[in-house]
């Protein structure tokens, strides 16, 4: 007779949302009418079917705003949430994270590329 094995448990990861770009709408007719955090992150990830299937996710919504706009108090409060997660040995990885390339060009930078980015990726 064969033994059916228990299904490995799904890793926990924590998704660290800023509302930025992923989360923001263009809200009039007009081309600059795009505004962050018009959609909340667990309606993004509502919108992404079997999601929860290949991860259990601890969600925190840290801002609703473009990373243009995060002032120290954020960058600090995204740092100690990142850290505390990051220090969690329950947690498998953490998701999140403004777009340094897209603030390096606004400032008229190059910005390195990021090992932890796939290439080709887009912001």
């Amino acid at each position: 007779m064969a033994r059916t094995l228990p299904a490995p448990a799904k890793p926990r990861v924590a998704v660290l949302a800023t509302g930025g770009t992923i989360a923001g709408a263009r809200v009039s007719g007009s081309a600059r009418g795009y505004r962050a955090g018009v959609y909340s992150v667990q309606s993004l990830i509502a919108a992404a079917p079997g999601i929860g299937d290949l991860a259990k996710l601890d969600v925190v919504s840290v801002a609703r705003i473009g990373s243009q706009d995060m002032d120290e108090a954020v960058w600090r409060d995204l740092a100690k949430r990142t850290q505390e997660a990051v220090d969690d040995p329950a947690v498998a990885g953490v998701v999140g994270r403004p777009s340094r390339r897209r603030r390096a060009r606004r400032a008229g930078g190059r910005q390195r590329r990021d090992p932890l980015r796939p290439r080709g990726g887009e912001d």
